[in-house]
């Protein structure tokens, strides 16, 4: 309970409030009266931009826009640049303030088109970046702030560079990077001390002790907060303190501080409701409700929650229906009322994806596995706990490649630059040179020994100019050669880990699920039965990725070397059938092998294996209950010929063109077995290196029959038999792969 103030000193305050809004209203009175007689157009541009400052003071946003409209037609109607640049920025800003990054966009697009004068660019670029960091798009913001931070060092200027790092030190931290950001709050602190502006230095303490509260250390973070409180105090800066109180009610709420929570929530919400500050009322509501939640005072919980939903729903403020959305679900399941918990974590889940909020989207997830979850609803867990990693790898990529883009446009850029710079200054040594030989012509009809003595000086300088650009010719092919042998590496180590990021993290992660669940609950017999064969199909599945994964990565790394040497083949196959042995007994599924036992064939032995292994693992994987598999071999014509004829499900006529590409085609079997596409391919790399051939036949609903060649004598490094011609490689029948 916060203890009311003695009625003498609450008389005091209010008299203090009344007055100073008399004397604000004072203000803006007199600014318009020195509009009314100022003697110059540009005069009056520059009062009614101090009357802007004034109505931003008193929270008037609607007369703010109305005045800055009024100067911007002035400053065309009179041609005042500086007057008309000053507006613009006065909008953006303005429009920032109110968290409309669209609106202000459009002023300062403006702004960069009208002028190339550094110190309003500087400015200009500033608020450009935080129109995309308010957008979301924290990479782009960090370009613009860069292009920004270029024209502060050129101008020298200390406070511009001070806010720049700042801004800088938010986007940073919104990508995950907090080491760049607590460096650019740092230098943007020390630079604030230099210019001695109290306000900036007011936001770098809050969101130096907002950094600490994430990275999970409060009592730091109680120390910046206050620091910020103290000057936010001091300097009479409300929107400021209002950040800083709600922060230290979150502090002390994790501290279990209760009481000291609501008492900063509380000053937070009448400073909020004076500025008539919607958004931030909603988001204190929401922290008050949540610090009732903690206490169990349910009640009053749902009477924040609910006044703060109404009125998010009321102004349109999305991210407040969201947040307060989520609360009421959280209180109902600490009631144990799990069907309405259930009801508004859906509901939220349902608001994250009409705005397309990452973070919300992933919030609305884990609330909704933790409460399946505690309502004893595992395989619905399972699944909200699946999506939940699903959507978390989608963020990732999405967010990698969107940065990858925007940096290869960059280095796009500045190539194109370079490129016009090296034009340029070779168009003026071609004309520095004609001129010169223009020279010497009219020297010539002057002196003939000069003309001779400067020809053969010209003569040699071009033999040895030719010369040179022969020896630099030869070093930039040479160059170029490097440039493309790297790209190769490059994009090979690209797939590599791309591989690696989606099929080994994918079941590693539903291991991890299936073993977390294992752990923490008690399941029954058959629930315990279920999971077991879950987890010993994601080994095996597992096993064979990893396997495939090493042995695509050995060839695209350091080439495939060949150990050849004779073997029976029957032994080989029957190796491996002791591999697939138990995958076929789980699935009914009878495996014979009519191999010749003294058949024996010339190649590498390793190698053989894994080519059967992954087709009789395919076989295996789209046969049902009751099927067969038959492997068979001959020899003939030089060549020994392997096949592997299965009786499952077949392969669609429009997919059996998307086997062995290069994009690893992959579908789920029979029992949602998981592969990762690489197994055929290798299979394909390997025969064709022994000089050898793969094709396939395949009816849908009725089988697959898939046969390879090896010759029967080696093929050397060139690719060509001892006593043939080289092999064709892959026949013209149509490749497949499950």
């Amino acid at each position: 309970m916060i203890p009311r103030l003695p009625a003498i000193l609450l008389a005091v305050l209010c008299c203090l409030c009344v007055t100073t809004g008399f004397s604000q209203n004072l203000s803006v009175d007199s600014v318009r009266q020195q509009i009314d007689q100022a003697e110059s157009d540009s005069q009056k541009v520059n009062l009614k931009l101090q009357l802007v400052d004034e109505l931003i003071a008193l929270n008037k946003p609607k007369e703010v826009r109305d005045e800055i409209g009024n100067i911007l037609r002035l400053s065309t109607l009179v041609g005042y640049q500086d007057g008309y640049l000053r507006g613009l920025l006065k909008m953006g800003n303005h429009y920032i303030t109110r968290q409309v990054p669209d609106s202000a966009l459009v002023p300062i697009r403006e702004g960069l088109s009208q002028t190339n004068e550094p110190h309003y660019r500087l400015q200009l670029l500033n608020q450009r970046g935080t129109v995309s960091r308010l957008g979301g798009n924290p990479v782009e913001s960090i370009r613009y702030y860069n292009q920004a931070m270029v024209l502060a060092d050129s101008l020298d200027s200390t406070g511009g560079k001070a806010r720049i790092n700042y801004d800088l030190s938010i986007s940073q931290r919104m990508i995950g990077d907090y080491s760049s950001s607590f460096e650019n709050l740092y230098r943007s602190l020390m630079q604030t001390e230099q210019v001695r502006d109290s306000t900036l230095m007011a936001l770098v303490l809050n969101d130096i002790g907002e950094l600490y509260n994430e990275l999970n250390d409060p009592e730091e973070a109680i120390y910046y907060l206050e620091d910020s409180q103290r000057i936010s105090r001091e300097y009479n800066l409300t929107s400021n303190l209002i950040r800083t109180l709600m922060n230290l009610g979150i502090v002390h709420t994790g501290f279990e501080n209760y009481e000291t929570a609501a008492r900063y929530f509380s000053e937070a919400k009448e400073l909020a409701e004076e500025l008539n500050d919607l958004f931030r009322q909603v988001r204190i509501d929401y922290n008050l409700g949540q610090l009732d939640l903690r206490q169990q005072n349910y009640n009053s919980a749902r009477n924040y929650f609910s006044t703060a939903l109404e009125l998010s729903r009321e102004r349109n403020l999305q991210e407040g229906i969201f947040y307060n959305t989520i609360g009421m679900g959280e209180l109902y399941r600490e009631l144990g009322s799990y069907g309405h918990a259930l009801d508004w974590f859906r509901q939220a889940y349902d608001k994250s994806r009409n705005l397309n909020s990452g973070p919300m989207i992933s919030q609305s997830l884990e609330e909704l596995y933790e409460t399946h979850k505690r309502s004893g609803q595992i395989s619905r867990a399972l699944d909200a706990l699946e999506s939940l990693k699903l959507h978390t790898d989608s963020i990732r990529t999405i967010e990698r490649e969107r940065s990858r883009a925007e940096y290869e446009a960059l280095l796009e850029t500045r190539r194109q630059e370079e490129q016009n710079r090296l034009l340029l200054a070779r168009q003026a040594e071609q004309e520095a040179r004609i001129q010169l030989q223009q020279g010497l012509g009219v020297g010539s009809l002057v002196i003939l020994a000069i003309v001779l003595g400067v020809t053969l000086f010209l003569y040699r300088n071009v033999r040895t100019r030719d010369k040179m650009n022969m020896e630099l010719k030869e070093r930039n092919d040479e160059i170029s050669s490097k440039n493309e042998e790297l790209d190769r590496l490059n994009n090979i180590k690209n797939k590599m880990f791309a591989v690696v990021a989606h099929d080994l993290r994918g079941p590693l992660s539903s291991l991890q699920s299936l073993l977390y669940l294992l752990r923490e609950h008690d399941l029954s017999k058959d629930e315990l039965d279920e999971i077991t064969n879950s987890l010993e199909q994601s080994l095996h599945d597992n096993a064979t990725t990893m396997e495939n994964l090493l042995a695509w990565a050995k060839s695209q790394m350091a080439g495939i070397n060949i150990n050849y040497r004779d073997f029976k083949l029957r032994a080989g196959a029957e190796a491996v059938y002791s591999q697939i042995k138990f995958q076929a007994e789980q699935k009914k599924i009878a495996i014979t092998i009519d191999i010749d036992p003294d058949l024996e064939i010339y190649a590498d032995y390793d190698m053989i294996k894994l080519i059967i292994r992954n087709i009789l693992s395919n076989a295996v994987k789209f046969c049902q209950a009751d099927d067969k598999i038959d492997i068979e071999a001959r020899q003939a014509g030089g060549s020994t010929t392997i096949i592997i004829r299965d009786t499952g499900t077949g392969i669609r006529e429009e997919d059996q063109k998307k086997i062995f590409d290069d994009g690893h085609y992959s579908q789920k079997g029979t029992k949602n077995e998981q592969g990762s596409g690489l197994g055929l391919t290798l299979c394909r790399e390997f025969i064709e290196k022994h000089g050898g051939e793969i094709w396939f036949e395949s009816e849908f609903g009725k089988g697959t029959e898939f046969s390879f060649t090896i010759p029967l004598k080696a093929v050397s490094d060139g690719g060509e038999s001892a006593d043939k011609e080289e092999p064709s490689g892959v026949s013209d029948k149509s490749f497949a792969a499950h």
